[in-house]
């Protein structure tokens, strides 16, 4: 009983904020070795993942992820549906426990250089190589511009509170290239062994007035995200999303010690993930001065603030609140989604608050009928406690 009030309380920090599980485990620099391990793609992908991909290339729901390979940012481009797409699949039961030797994982660590196809990484890295292998093979395969384009990845072997995501729980997009237009759509391979990321059979156009350059697209996602249209992916199967594929960590409703989660990421020339914090890879040379500080969107960009309904407002609160691993809310101050959020509010009377609040505690009573578990009930309580501290 310590032990959970301990987790419960964590949630907390000094400055009143809730943090996810990625604040009460984060990422440290795993000690690597610089022994270096090579891996080539193989020339194509085998038998059954080329019949695969040639059925998700014509579906309704996945083709736009083929179709925008090597592409740049267009007018329309949120407008298709775009849902995860299974290229193949990967299974080792022992996955957490072999890979123990990279301690809590790694952030888009650089692991093949433009102008070669082979990927070199440390030898700790070894229980993955086929996953890494076969996600080279298959973006060799689907994109002229391998060779020349790199590569990147990220091991998140963090524990799971329960009433959180591992990671961000919040809708978003992955190397989402819509403030950088002139920049070719990201290609990303995603993987876990447990809790697979939801996705959506949604589009979601930009709102009038939307400044691609100026407004952060995962406010939007968050606020018009469709309950309805959310399907799960399934464990072990090795997913292609690309820089526009709107999806979002699962909240898992108990603690979970052994997930593995795999992203790796292909950039054109030119695209550095050499944001500070990241990975260092002990195998490569990085030249002076290439590391550089960089904010996260949600501070970085303009968020959505305004709502028609208490359930948009809700999402956006549930999400924000939360802050993210990357850039934490409270460092974030007035620029937060949260802070924001707040000051709206503000402008508001006591009857759209009392609306708020009682939809959310008809949120909350609807999950007790569902029988969710008390720790992810515990969350929105006091989600819902800490929304009416900051607005009274």
């Amino acid at each position: 009983m310590l032990r959970k009030l301990h987790t419960r309380m964590s949630f907390f920090n000094a400055e009143g904020t809730l943090e996810k599980a990625g604040h009460n485990h984060e990422f440290v620099i795993p000690t690597l070795s610089s022994h270096p391990m090579t891996i080539e793609p193989d020339n194509l992908p085998c038998a059954e993942e080329m019949k695969v991909i040639h059925k998700l290339k014509v579906a309704h729901a996945t083709k736009a992820i083929f179709e925008d390979i090597g592409k740049t940012y267009y007018d329309g481009i949120t407008d298709k549906i775009r849902i995860p797409a299974p290229v193949s699949f990967f299974l080792d039961e022992d996955i957490h426990q072999k890979t123990a030797a990279i301690g809590p994982g790694v952030i888009d660590m650089k692991i093949k250089c433009s102008g070669t196809e082979e990927m070199i990484l440390p030898i700790e890295f070894e229980p993955l190589k086929e996953l890494i292998r076969t996600s080279a093979t298959l973006e060799k395969f689907l994109n002229p511009e391998y060779n020349e384009w790199n590569m990147w990845l990220l091991v998140d072997r963090r524990p799971v509170v329960a009433g959180t995501p591992q990671r961000n729980g919040g809708p978003h997009c992955d190397g989402f290239r819509m403030s950088e237009p002139h920049l070719q759509q990201t290609g990303v391979y995603t993987w876990c062994n447990q809790l697979p990321t939801e996705g959506t059979t949604s589009a979601y156009p930009l709102p009038k007035g939307f400044d691609p350059k100026k407004h952060n697209f995962s406010s939007v996602l968050t606020r018009d995200w469709d309950e309805t249209s959310t399907i799960d992916t399934q464990p072990n199967f090795i997913y292609r999303i690309d820089g526009h594929t709107p999806h979002r960590g699962k909240i898992s409703d108990h603690d979970i010690q052994d997930r593995v989660f795999v992203r790796i990421c292909f950039t054109p020339k030119g695209k550095e993930f050499n944001r500070k914090g990241n990975t260092p890879n002990p195998c490569l040379q990085y030249p002076e001065n290439y590391w550089v500080t960089v904010h996260d969107p949600a501070s970085r960009f303009e968020n959505v603030t305004d709502f028609e309904t208490a359930d948009q407002f809700i999402r956006m609160w549930d999400n924000a609140c939360q802050g993210h691993s990357s850039y934490g809310i409270v460092g974030a101050g007035k620029n937060s989604h949260e802070q924001q959020l707040v000051e709206k509010l503000k402008h508001y009377g006591p009857r759209t608050l009392n609306t708020i609040f009682k939809r959310y505690d008809a949120h909350i009573d609807h999950m007790r009928n569902k029988n969710k578990s008390a720790d992810i009930i515990e969350m929105e309580e006091m989600r819902l406690n800490l929304l009416k501290a900051k607005v009274f």
